[in-house]
């Protein structure tokens, strides 16, 4: 679950891989997928009605707390 001042949000699908979806509701707000590149690049896909600049917020905060449980793993 996440909370934020737009209301609640929720991230579910393929973390590890990199590929999930953040919804609000039943409805999709953004799709987030790791490009195949050379470099750390995703590609997230926003959906109309919905602001951006949030959902890259939300993306960071994701891929903060996934690297900061990876580092603790090891």
């Amino acid at each position: 679950m996440i909370d934020s001042p737009a209301g609640p949000m929720e991230a579910h699908g393929n973390f590890s891989g990199r590929e999930y979806v953040i919804a609000r509701g039943d409805e999709p707000a953004a799709t987030v997928t790791q490009l195949r590149t050379l470099r750390e690049r995703f590609a997230v896909d926003v959906a109309d009605g919905q602001d951006p600049v949030l959902m890259l917020a939300v993306v960071l905060v994701i891929e903060t707390i996934r690297d900061d449980r990876r580092r603790a793993a090891s």
